[in-house]
C-alpha cells in the first residue's frame, strides 16, 4: 500500500460519539476537554498546540469509547478524524510503515488533525509516532491518541511530552451518574411514597467491580428482558404499554438487575483465558446459566431482533481484529455479549 493509499484509509467519518453524549468517564471528560486547543488561552498558559495522549487500562474498561469521543468532538471544532489499527498497518510493508505514519501526522502541519492509534503497544508503532512526532511544530494542530492497555514495554517513553491516562473501574459515584443518564435509565417502580424504587444508589452498591463495558451489557440484559416481557403482556397495544410506564406499573425490581450483573460477572469468569498445550488461549468449557433464557427463546430470534439498530452484529470477532474495521463499539460490545449467553441457536 502506497502513502497516499494508507492516508485515505485511515480517513474516517466523524464518530457518533462525543464527550458531551458518553455517560461516563466524568473526570476524564473533563481533562479531555481542556486538551483541544484554545489559541488565545493556550498563549497566556504557555501550552502547545500539539499533544500526544495515552488512554490505558483494563479490557472493557472504555479507552475506544473514550477516545472515539474525544475524536467527535475534535471533529465538531473543525478536526480531521483518521484512525490507524493493526489491520491497517498489515497492509503496509514493512519497510513502508515509519514512512506511512509520517506522512499522516505532517497532515497536522496543514489541517487540524486528531489522530487515533490502536493497538499502540508495538515497538514499531512507537517508535514510527515518535519520530514523527518529534518532527512536528509544537503550533501544530495534531493531537494523536494512543490506546493501549501497557505501553511501558514499548518505550513510549520515547514520545515527548506523552501524557498517560489510566482508566480505572468506575467509583460509586461514577456508578451512579452512569445510571442516572438518560441514555441508561431503566422503568422503576413508584413506592408508597412517591419515590422510585431501586434508588440509582443501590444500583451503584450492586454493581461494584464493573467496568463502564459492562455496566452497558447489564443494561442490555434487562432491556432485552423488558422486551421480551413487554410483548407477553401488551403484545402490540404500545398506548397501554406507554402508560403503565408512565405510571409506573412496569419495571424491573433490584433482584432481577442483581440476577443480571451476576451473569455479567460470570460472562467476565467464563471469558478468562486458560493455558493450553499449544499456547492458545480458551474459554471455559463450563457454560454460564443465563438469567435471560427464560425469556430469549433462541439466539436467532434475538439477533433479528438487534440487526435492524445494530446491522454489523455477529459480522466481526474481537475487539481489533482486521474483521471487526467499520463496527461500532456497541456492535463489538453485543458480539461479545451474544457469543457467550447461553441461548440455543435454535431450540426446535
Amino acid at each position: 500500500m502506497e502513502v497516499n493509499a494508507f492516508i485515505a484509509a485511515a480517513l474516517q467519518a466523524p464518530p457518533q460519539e462525543t464527550l458531551q453524549t458518553l455517560s461516563g468517564h466524568e473526570k476524564l471528560k473533563q481533562i479531555l476537554e481542556g486538551l483541544l486547543p484554545d489559541k488565545e488561552m493556550d498563549r497566556i498558559f504557555l501550552l502547545p498546540r500539539r499533544c500526544c495522549i495515552c488512554l490505558t487500562g483494563d479490557a472493557g474498561s472504555g479507552k475506544r469509547t473514550l477516545a472515539e469521543a474525544f475524536a467527535g468532538t475534535a471533529v465538531q471544532q473543525g478536526y480531521t478524524y483518521y484512525r490507524v489499527d493493526s489491520g491497517l498497518m498489515q497492509e503496509v510493508k514493512a519497510e513502508q510503515r515509519k514512512q506511512c505514519i509520517s506522512a499522516l501526522l505532517q497532515k497536522s502541519r496543514k489541517e487540524r488533525c486528531i489522530f487515533l492509534m490502536e493497538p499502540a503497544g508495538s515497538q514499531e508503532m512507537i517508535r514510527a509516532v515518535a519520530g514523527a512526532y518529534r518532527m512536528l511544530p509544537e503550533q501544530a494542530d495534531g493531537i494523536v491518541v494512543l490506546i493501549e492497555e501497557n505501553l511501558e514495554e514499548a518505550g513510549a517513553g520515547q514520545i515527548p511530552d506523552l501524557m498517560q491516562f489510566v482508566i480505572e473501574l468506575p467509583d460509586q459515584e461514577e456508578r451512579e451518574a452512569f445510571f442516572e443518564n438518560d441514555r441508561n435509565r431503566l422503568p422503576r417502580k413508584t413506592n408508597a411514597m412517591g419515590e422510585k424504587v431501586p434508588s440509582y444508589r443501590a444500583l451503584a452498591e450492586d454493581s461494584e467491580g464493573l467496568t463502564y463495558r459492562e455496566l452497558t451489557q447489564v443494561i442490555r440484559v434487562i432491556r432485552l428482558q423488558l422486551k421480551a416481557r413487554a410483548q407477553a403482556e401488551y403484545g402490540t397495544d404500545t398506548a397501554a404499554l406507554l402508560a403503565s410506564l408512565r405510571d409506573g406499573r412496569f419495571y424491573y425490581t433490584e433482584m432481577q438487575f442483581a440476577e443480571a450483573v451476576a451473569q455479567i460477572r460470570k460472562l467476565r469468569r467464563s471469558a478468562a483465558p486458560q493455558s493450553q498445550a499449544d499456547g492458545r488461549s480458551r474459554q471455559t468449557t463450563q457454560p454460564p446459566v443465563s438469567v435471560t433464557q427464560p425469556l430469549i427463546e433462541n439466539k436467532n430470534w434475538l439477533v433479528q431482533e438487534l440487526k435492524g439498530v445494530y446491522p454489523g452484529i455477529l459480522q466481526g470477532e474481537t475487539p481489533g481484529t482486521a474483521s471487526n474495521r467499520g463496527l461500532t463499539e456497541d456492535e463489538i460490545a453485543l458480539n461479545e455479549l451474544l457469543g457467550e449467553l447461553d441461548i440455543p441457536n435454535d431450540p426446535r
